[in-house]
């Protein structure tokens, strides 16, 4: 999953800062943040947020985490340097990147993260 959602995506233009934002995002994103970006009027029905907190200020705090789908029932959700994954069949998986960014040691069962699954 971290590879495979990974995604390069490079905004410029006036009022955005330079630098780099490791905040997980989603490519829902764009839409609302050039919504933002614009001044236009926010759409309801949109399901990304607006980016431009993070362009502003690359350590800025993302109100939701990121997620990501593959078929049915298959769910990836990043919050800083959290990964939490959940299969169809209710297989569990988290890892904390910052400590182990080759996800080799799967934390899901663990009680002691219960807080960081929920």
């Amino acid at each position: 999953w971290q590879r495979s959602t990974r995604v390069p995506l490079l905004i410029a233009g006036p009022g955005i800062n330079r630098g780099r934002c490791e905040t997980p995002v989603e490519l829902l994103d764009i839409f609302p943040t050039l919504i933002d970006v614009c001044q236009l009027p926010a759409r309801s029905e949109l399901e990304g947020q607006s980016l431009l907190p993070q362009l502003r200020d690359s350590l800025a705090p993302r109100s939701a985490p990121a997620v990501c789908s593959h078929g049915p029932g298959n769910h990836l959700v990043r919050r800083n340097s959290w990964s939490y994954i959940r299969y169809a069949d209710g297989a569990e998986e988290l890892y904390d990147l910052a400590q182990d960014p080759h996800e080799w040691t799967n934390l899901a069962h663990l009680a002691e993260h219960a807080g960081v699954k929920a």
